[in-house]
């Protein structure tokens, strides 16, 4: 969870994130199962928020490759709402819409 409190007159913010509970691999191969699972099913997808420790750091990029690969007639839209660490990977597959902060635009 990401909650953001602005100061109107300091023009401040202070982001507050929660981190993630840990998350097994057996988890991971789930989640995995279920996104490939469901993925014809969507005309689009959002992918966003922090990766956790245990998922592997270009699960984004495997997201948006399957979501790309899909059965239906066209590529399904991707969305993706990621850290500045993972967004320079993520560019290269090709995602719809990338929401950029304005301390990633340099990576651009």
């Amino acid at each position: 969870m990401c909650i953001m409190p602005l100061d109107p007159v300091q023009q401040t913010h202070t982001e507050i994130i929660e981190e993630g509970q840990p998350i097994s691999a057996d988890e991971v191969g789930r989640m995995y199962e279920l996104y490939t699972k469901r993925l014809d099913e969507c005309e689009g997808v959002t992918i966003s928020g922090t990766t956790p420790q245990q998922v592997p750091n270009d699960i984004d990029r495997h997201f948006i490759d399957l979501a790309h690969q899909s059965d239906i007639l066209s590529d399904i839209l991707v969305l993706l709402d990621t850290q500045k660490q993972l967004l320079a990977k993520s560019f290269r597959v090709r995602p719809f819409l990338i929401k950029i902060n304005q301390d990633e635009l340099g990576l651009a």
